[in-house]
């Protein structure tokens, strides 16, 4: 009783901070979280959400089946123990589970409630949550849930944390210790926290503070892997966009030991990547291109995205026909960055072009499957399948277009011009884009018509004739069977 009465005296403060920003207007429901880990127990994380003016007699807390840039349904739910709702003065309240991740209270007179739940960790990844005696990953949608009908609701999250633990997050710090604010849900959970004893490096571009975290391995080279970050972001934000769309960025990478890395996953200003620990030993600039990439998703596909892909439904699967587009080109940046950086040579860049082409011709259904296909089956297929991916001929794709678009401007338009036209357009103004846009994009930069190479290509199965693209740069293709 003592604890949620504890939070309707700090939602006296709340309310205060948030009427006087503007950001919630009175009357609207105060959404206040709580995650706690208990010194010791290191397989469970206490959440409590407190409610201050619900909405309705009877609310609804649901927990996400997926996470944004992870095309597959997680079931997190399943990890979900011991929930229970309370009134201000403790008293219990109904609660029932409606489906398999949605629990409804009813609530027929409180004006503050508190809804709690306990988390078992999840499989270790960046759409779980790990915990051990040193740090903790939290990954949002597998750990918050949300009220039904509040998404757009500003919220608040405070940790309470073993002695000596730090925080790194991207989220704008609150006025009140190891407290955080967020203007909605979606901008909430898409902000990983790293909560522990950790490495930690800073450095400014711009005037702007960029965090860079590493936990596991620590036998590299850290302070030329930490240059290594800045000249990427250095690249990407001054040259290649002019633009810093952040007050701060968080860095996330855990170093794994061994040859195997972790992949990694892009957020609106922060980004989870994991490294192979031998490579790092070997050469520190081992990890750039997967940093490359996550860092360049924070312009392509969290601020220039399909319509659908925010805001969330986190519910069901989302679909689009764009990841092609998403992943692909950003694969082709990554690729790009690291070019034009100098951590690799002409000849790298090249080489793995030439990979890329060589695994599509592979696919078994390359003549079956669509890039825009593969795109929205995703969800059936997973990661991993033997057929068409869009990351491989997606950027297979921007290589070409960023080849056919220089031949018909000669050489004074590119690729870039495309995505910084998509980014003015689109991302400044916060507006997902449809699919047919991407043409119209193309189409607007180089004042040619591009419809025959998406036709062909992006939504048709025709084989890539890769000599007459790759002409326009003086290179030829040499393919052989297997």
């Amino acid at each position: 009783m003592q604890r949620c009465w504890r939070y309707v005296l700090l939602f006296l403060f709340i309310s205060l901070f948030f009427y006087h920003s503007g950001a919630c207007q009175p009357g609207c429901p105060q959404i206040y979280y709580d995650l706690t880990i208990k010194e010791g127990d290191w397989q469970t994380f206490y959440v409590n959400i407190t409610i201050a003016r619900p909405p309705h007699n009877r609310v609804v807390f649901v927990m996400p089946s997926w996470s944004p840039g992870g095309y597959m349904l997680g079931e997190y739910s399943k990890y979900v123990r011991h929930v229970q709702a309370k009134d201000a003065d403790g008293k219990q309240l109904t609660t029932l589970q409606v489906n398999p991740s949605a629990w409804e209270v009813s609530l027929p007179t409180a004006k503050t409630m508190c809804f709690s739940y306990e988390l078992k960790v999840s499989p270790r990844g960046f759409m779980g949550r790990s915990l051990t005696e040193t740090y903790a990953r939290i990954n949002g949608p597998s750990t918050y849930m949300y009220l039904k009908g509040a998404k757009e609701k500003p919220v608040t999250v405070t940790f309470h944390l073993p002695t000596g633990w730090k925080i790194a997050i991207g989220l704008e710090e609150f006025k009140l210790p190891n407290s955080y604010w967020a203007p909605n849900y979606d901008i909430f959970v898409d902000a990983p926290a790293l909560l522990g004893k950790f490495k930690q490096f800073q450095f400014d571009v711009a005037g702007v503070p960029h965090i860079v975290t590493i936990t596991g391995e620590t036998d590299f080279d850290q302070q030329k892997f930490v240059e290594t970050v800045k000249r990427i972001v250095t690249y990407e934000t001054q040259q290649l966009f002019n633009d810093i769309p952040y007050s701060k960025y968080v860095f996330m990478f855990n170093i794994y030991p061994g040859e195997r890395g972790g992949g990694g996953l892009e957020h609106l200003n922060s980004t989870t990547i994991g490294l192979a620990g031998e490579k790092l030993k070997v050469d520190p600039t081992s990890g750039a291109n997967v940093t490359a990439h996550e860092f360049f998703h924070l312009w392509n596909v969290k601020r220039i995205r399909p319509k659908v892909l925010g805001p969330f439904d986190y519910t069901k699967d989302v679909r689009t026909t764009a990841l092609w587009f998403c992943e692909g080109v950003t694969c082709y940046y990554a690729d790009l960055t690291c070019l034009r950086t100098g951590i690799w040579s002409v000849e790298k860049f090249w080489q793995n072009q030439a990979k890329q082409i060589a695994q599509h011709q592979e696919a078994y259904d390359r003549l079956q499957t669509s890039v825009e296909m593969a795109s929205w089956k995703i969800w059936e297929t997973g990661y991993g399948s033997a057929g068409v991916s869009f990351y491989t001929k997606g950027q297979i794709l921007a290589l070409l277009l960023d080849l056919q678009i220089r031949e018909v401007t000669d050489n004074r338009r590119s690729l870039d011009d495309v995505i910084r036209f998509l980014n003015c357009w689109f991302a400044k103004y916060d507006e997902g884009y449809e699919e047919r846009d991407l043409l119209r994009a193309v189409n607007s930069i180089t004042n040619s018509d591009f419809s025959q190479f998406f036709d062909r290509y992006v939504s048709g199965t025709v084989e890539i004739p890769y000599a007459d693209f790759l002409q326009h740069a003086g290179l030829k293709l040499h393919l052989e069977s297997k």
